[in-house]
């Protein structure tokens, strides 16, 4: 378990229920599971900017931030947009504050678009955890198993 600082915008819970992801569940401590081709995380809110990540330095360096695109400056962006500029933009900066733009498995990412046709977002993760179940690669790890998105 590693502690991050993050102090640009990151908000887990926004992120899971942005309609972007379906892989993300919650447990009641607050703690998410996510799963990402291959690898599995935890990770946990300690504070406004600290998370726990359950996972090594060098898989935190090669695969965990560049999925949150931690290497992008949101506030930054955010910021550039005047509000006398564009009212709208800025107004929808501040709506999607905390969301991170994940850069998921493309394959993942058009799969789980073609189910969430009619669908809503609780149903789109059952049938994209079905899917994996019946069609992924099982993996083990500290908290028992879990089954990876299958590959093309």
């Amino acid at each position: 378990m590693m502690e991050i600082q993050i102090t640009d915008d990151f908000d887990p819970d926004r992120s899971a229920e942005s309609g972007q992801c379906f892989r993300w569940q919650k447990d009641d401590s607050g703690t998410y599971r996510i799963i990402h081709k291959e690898h599995f995380l935890r990770i946990r809110p300690m504070d406004k900017n600290t998370f726990a990540f359950s996972c090594s330095e060098e898989d935190y360096r090669n695969t965990w931030h560049d999925y949150f695109d931690f290497g992008e400056d949101y506030r930054f962006i955010r910021e550039r947009v005047g509000k006398e500029d564009d009212p709208f933009l800025t107004d929808a900066c501040e709506f999607g504050k905390g969301i991170r733009i994940l850069r998921q498995d493309p394959w993942e990412m058009l799969i789980s678009f073609i189910i969430s046709q009619n669908k809503n977002i609780p149903a789109i993760k059952k049938s994209v955890e079905l899917l994996c179940e019946a069609a992924g690669r099982q993996r083990e790890n500290e908290g028992g198993s879990y089954y990876a998105f299958p590959t093309s």
